[in-house]
């Protein structure tokens, strides 16, 4: 048997659910207060807190309301993701580890009784969602696009197996990058710290002080008003784009700019960028060129 002849389309090994939301829910909700709603309706805002199964949501259903909505809840172990709009690109999987319901935004994948849910989770990590989306202004993930896709499906011990390889090897990466991110917390805190001690050091000996102003020019970066929205669409730099020491390009937005502002907000090499919200002071030296792009 070829590894091709384990491909089965995924419609065939798991049920594929896109959510819905009860008409009138919101008012239902609103008019009829209980304190026994227990069943979870998770929507894509309730994947922002968790990483991989996701238990808590802002919204619950009574059981016996479940019929009179019309909502059919979906078992522990499904598969959950975005189906629709921007949040398709945030390329968020979440597990339930509850039975739950699933507004229209999202989309489930209950595995049946050929696969391992764990198994399906691991191998749908692999599909990045934009890839599935139909390119529309407004995107969207279809049931056929769905379950047409193509899954390896060994049999239920090898799947197990790869199930316990992988999340022996996921962990000790996880444990890992917690490692990195602590020893770069803590390498920050020793850069500022060498820092504070050479300022000290400067006013011990009488080193002469002058006002930032006298020896540079600061400028404020670009305050986002969209009713005052115009010119060239640029790339910009946002507070978030800025690192301690360094800059992170992998997301650059790009803002409307009047020939104007480009040219005061233009960066060039040896431009200190200096955040004043989220983490103030946190900055970093720009030597990425003359690009055409703005802060």
């Amino acid at each position: 048997m070829t590894h091709d002849a384990n491909l089965r389309p995924l419609g065939e090994i798991a049920r594929v659910v896109p959510g819905r939301t009860p008409r009138h829910l919101d008012h239902h909700l609103k008019e009829h207060p209980r304190h026994d709603r227990t069943i979870p309706f998770f929507k894509v805002g309730d994947m922002n807190g968790a990483t991989v199964r996701i238990t808590r949501a802002r919204t619950h259903l009574a059981p016996d309301e479940l019929s009179l909505l019309g909502a059919t809840p979906l078992p522990a172990g499904t598969l959950i993701f975005p189906k629709a709009g921007g949040a398709i690109a945030t390329n968020k999987k979440r597990t339930l580890a509850v039975d739950g319901v699933i507004d229209l935004n999202c989309m489930g994948v209950v595995a049946s009784s050929e696969v391992e849910p764990e198994y399906l989770r691991l191998w749908f990590e692999s599909i990045e969602l934009s890839s599935l989306a139909d390119g529309s202004i407004l995107p969207q993930i279809s049931k056929r696009r769905v379950g047409s896709l193509m899954v390896p499906v060994p049999a239920l011990d090898e799947q197990r197996r790869i199930v316990d390889i992988l999340g022996n090897h996921l962990s000790r990466l996880d444990g890992a990058m917690q490692e990195i991110a602590t020893a770069a917390a803590k390498a920050r805190n020793l850069d500022l710290s060498a820092m504070r001690r050479v300022r000290r050091a400067f006013l011990e000996t009488a080193v002469p002080e002058v006002r930032l102003g006298d020896v540079c020019q600061t400028t404020l970066g670009k305050m986002l008003d969209a009713k005052r929205a115009n010119g060239i669409a640029t790339p910009y730099l946002r507070n978030i784009n800025v690192r301690w020491r360094s800059f992170d390009l992998s997301d650059v937005k790009s803002v409307q700019l009047t020939p104007a502002e480009t040219d005061r907000l233009r960066i060039v090499d040896g431009d200190i960028l200096v955040c004043e919200g989220g983490e103030p002071g946190r900055c970093a030296v720009w030597d990425g060129g003359s690009k055409q792009i703005a802060f």
